[in-house]
């Protein structure tokens, strides 16, 4: 949809290539730049990038570039200007006027541009990564080009570009300085600055920023780890230097020529995931159950649960298809930070790219995520997704940065490779989960569908998943060590969907939507002088609705009980005395049998299965307490240590005698 043609319109026809659907958009681009953009523009081909791209794949992607602003502004672009362009409010939300004037092109208003473009792209020259000293006192309105007044200026563009919701916004990071021509303070504040806008600029204020993208010009073009010889770290890389000798900054031909049809691309996979392709969008209110199932045995498709996940490599079609004949949803699964060397494409990589061994995992090394040379790969992989009709992906060991892997890797390449795998994956329609990765949860929310996390409750760090549940994207999980009754409870209040399952990953699995806690509700009978309780919500509105309080007072929930059976779990039978008017419950299947065998049905008739609990203490457990009136014939249950302690000091054993713990129940 050009917008300078349809304005909120989306018109689009598919056109089958190959394997794959594509969807023709028409969407318009507008590159705002100056010299250094110019330069990438023109000799990394962007605009035959794209005519090519449209040729192959039925688009009508329309990009022109300009040279913005212009006089009779000042030929600067810093994130001061970008705000005093475009910005209608002051540092304290107060209405301003922009600088900018719709009616002249070479500074056009963005009121102006929006209408007239569905992709704004903006940057900033070289000059802009001389960052300069915090003074302390930030001004969105001071031109000093420090860290301070940067993220002031970013933080006013992120509300301007909030109030379009419809058009897409691609800021790119700094462009890095000749190592000539800057410092070593003021180019790690440069990249300081980078890493803000990569990881905080969009989740610091807790909102979702969708029509916001980053193009990280830096990632590519800045020397990140310090070299043994020539490039210095935090400047431009040696190799995209012009001179060696002289400071122009620009960068060189080879930058250009490499740099550009990524940038290309990632326009490209940006639209087609904002404006187009439509991909599975799973949300938590859902309340989604699964299966993961990567044993190589063959895969158990019985289990009625919402979305299977398995190995990309290893499933058979036909077990896809029967999967999805039965209404699931089906999610591959393959390792995008490791090379392993059982796979069908393990001679694709270069040895350059392997680093340490992955601990625990023999054929197994860790992957240099810097590497150009994956992204074939890996693209390939995700075609490879699209071919065998996967709904979505689970790309594994995406936190190689917080392991040793042999290689430097920083949070800052985490961040780039892990976004682009993203839009790579909705490119193709193919919906994606954010795997482990949790010190980046926050950063990534906004890219990813949904989240998988392996073992965060037995290391206490399943708190920061809350912020997919309040983007409303479900969260998946699984133990393989903690039993259920140490995890289910809370992954249930959380809203996670957990297993428990074995490390192999094979077919057996307990989820915790099994794991269905239910009130006990607890009932006085002044008349019987007995107890009643009931797990079951029907049973205790009838009750209430047709007895008074004086055969039955209904006294609320006793505790939480179990309405299926779960690991570790027993029975709790219940029976009725129609002589002596009341209830008994015992968790004892011996119990139960004797009862049944040495009494008739006036005496005790047996009515089956009251609830579940365990017999013996669990982790987050607390007992119930039983006592027995010889004087009415009834038994007592209590989960209260004080109500317990009250019965035992106030009647003697002919009222109540306190028999011990009977079993035991969640203690919340």
């Amino acid at each position: 949809m050009m917008k300078k043609i349809l304005h909120g319109v989306l018109v689009m026809s598919l056109f089958l290539v190959g394997n794959f659907a594509f969807a023709a958009g028409s969407e318009d681009v507008i590159f705002l730049h100056h010299s250094t953009g110019g330069n990438l523009y023109s000799q990394g081909n962007v605009a035959g990038y794209f005519a090519n791209y449209n040729a192959t794949h039925g688009t009508n992607y329309v990009i022109n570039e300009r040279a913005y602003p212009t006089s009779p502004y000042p030929w600067n672009n810093y994130p001061y200007d970008w705000w005093n362009l475009w910005s209608t409010e002051d540092g304290n939300g107060n209405p301003r006027t922009p600088s900018c004037d719709s009616n002249d092109p070479d500074i056009e208003c963005l009121d102006s541009l929006v209408q007239n473009h569905d992709v704004i792209i903006f940057k900033q020259c070289y000059p802009g990564a001389d960052v300069l000293a915090d003074t302390g006192t930030p001004d969105v309105s001071s031109s000093r080009k420090s860290l301070e007044n940067y993220k002031e200026q970013y933080r006013a563009l992120r509300r301007e570009f909030d109030k379009y919701p419809d058009t897409m916004f691609i800021a790119w990071t700094l462009v890095p300085r000749h190592r000539l021509a800057t410092n070593s303070d003021n180019a790690a504040r440069a990249k300081e600055f980078v890493d803000w806008v990569k990881t905080d600029w969009l989740t610091e204020d807790g909102q979702v920023h969708p029509n916001i993208k980053i193009f990280d010009f830096w990632g590519y073009a800045a020397e990140s780890n310090p070299p043994s010889t020539n490039g210095v770290v935090n400047t431009l890389k040696y190799d995209y230097e012009r001179s060696h000798t002289g400071s122009d900054s620009h960068p060189n031909l080879l930058a250009n020529q490499t740099i550009g049809p990524i940038f290309a691309q990632e326009i490209i996979n940006n639209i087609e995931s904002f404006f187009q392709v439509q991909w599975w969008k799973p949300t938590a209110t859902q309340n989604l159950t699964w299966q993961w199932q990567l044993n190589t045995g063959d895969i158990d498709t019985s289990y009625d649960v919402d979305m299977y996940d398995v190995d990309l490599f290893d499933t058979p079609q036909n077990k896809i298809d029967e999967l999805h004949a039965s209404g699931k949803k089906v999610v591959c699964y393959f390792s995008a930070g490791s090379w392993e060397d059982w796979r069908d494409d393990a001679g694709d990589f270069s040895e350059s790219v392997k680093g340490n061994d992955l601990d625990g995992w023999p054929g197994e090394k860790w992957l240099d995520i810097r590497d150009m040379s994956l992204r074939p790969i890996m693209q390939a992989r995700l075609d490879k997704a699209v071919a065998k009709h996967c709904d979505g992906v689970e790309p594994d060991n995406v936190d190689g940065y917080t392991n040793n892997t042999g290689f430097s890797l920083t949070a800052s390449d985490q961040l780039t490779y892990n976004r682009w795998l993203a839009t790579e994956a909705h490119n193709r329609g193919l919906s994606i989960g954010l795997k482990n990765d949790i010190e980046q949860i926050s950063v990534l929310v906004n890219d990813f569908d949904w989240a998988l996390n392996e073992q965060c409750y037995q290391y206490n760090e399943c708190d920061g998943y809350q912020i997919f549940i309040n983007a409303n994207k479900p969260v998946f999980g699984v133990e393989y060590n903690l039993e259920p009754s140490e995890f289910c409870p809370q992954a249930n209040v959380s809203k996670y969907s957990w297993l428990k399952k074995n490390l192999n990953l094979d077919a057996w699995r307990f989820g915790c939507e099994n794991y269905a806690n239910s009130n006990l509700y607890r009932f006085w009978s002044k008349k019987n002088k007995s107890h009643f309780y009931t797990a079951n919500e029907k049973e205790k509105n009838y009750i209430i609705a047709h007895y008074d309080d004086y055969v039955w007072k209904y006294e609320g929930v006793a505790n939480d009980v179990f309405t299926t059976q779960v690991p570790n779990s027993t029975p709790v039978y219940r029976f009725w005395s129609k002589k002596n008017k009341g209830h008994f419950y015992t968790a004892s299947e011996e119990e139960k049998n004797y009862v049944i065998n040495h009494y008739d049905d006036y005496i005790w008739k047996y009515e089956g299965i009251a609830y579940y609990a365990y017999p013996t203490q669990q982790p987050n457990t607390k007992p119930i307490y039983r006592f027995w009136s010889k004087k009415n014939k009834h038994h007592f249950y209590t989960a209260s240590e004080e109500e317990k302690n009250l019965v035992i000091s106030k009647y003697d054993d002919y009222v109540w005698k306190y028999e011990g713990m009977a079993w035991y129940v969640l203690s919340n």
